[in-house]
């Protein structure tokens, strides 16, 4: 369970560098409307065989509404165990990913 807290500490620390960051970008619309920059999301899943923490952010700095460039971050990590016959697997697995992508709009996707 240390090492779901060690990457839970970790996206945290993460998205409160995004958030700053996310701060230098504020814009609003000429009709005063916020234009939202990033998404954050993340998730838990516990059972009896091991648990696992996921958890990430979308970031656009033309905002999260328009076509153009968004970067995806996602952390994950747990651990897991069960039997094979007579043996005991143990298990962890740790995920770092920064996918840089392209948003497209459309009128109807």
């Amino acid at each position: 369970m240390r090492f779901v807290g060690a990457v839970a500490a970790g996206f945290i620390a993460a998205a409160s560098i995004v958030g700053r960051v996310d701060g230098a970008f504020a814009q609003s619309e000429a009709s005063g409307e916020h234009i939202d920059h990033s998404l954050y999301f993340g998730g838990v899943d516990l059972w009896r065989n091991g648990s696992f923490l996921h958890g990430g952010m979308l970031w656009s700095p033309d905002g999260l509404g328009r076509e153009g460039f968004t970067l995806k971050g996602v952390f994950a990590g747990g651990s897991y165990n069960y039997l094979s016959g007579t043996t005991e697997i143990t298990g962890t697995q740790l995920l770092t990913d920064v996918m840089p992508g392209w948003r497209f709009k459309g009128d109807h996707y």
